[in-house]
């Protein structure tokens, strides 16, 4: 589903689970999922959203934030 997209983009390392790949990895309950952000505050997590990993750093674990913020803008090569 992402990797076609991140190929024709041109973002090598993206899009398919594989060794040395980016991992940008989502795990949640699709019964309990709700966006809870709003225009004030952007930042809240959906319920039902589980853990996040970005970049291979787990950033949302158990449904709360970590800290760590290892996303970055991506710009096709």
């Amino acid at each position: 589903m992402t990797g076609q997209p991140a190929e024709v983009l041109g973002l090598s390392g993206r899009g398919r689970l594989a060794a040395g790949n980016f991992a940008d990895i989502a795990i949640f309950d699709p019964d309990a999922f709700t966006d809870r952000a709003t225009l004030f505050e952007p930042s809240v997590p959906a319920s039902g959203m589980m853990h996040v990993l970005v970049n291979g750093v787990l950033t949302l674990s158990h449904g709360r934030l970590t800290g760590e913020r290892r996303g970055a803008v991506l710009r096709p090569r």
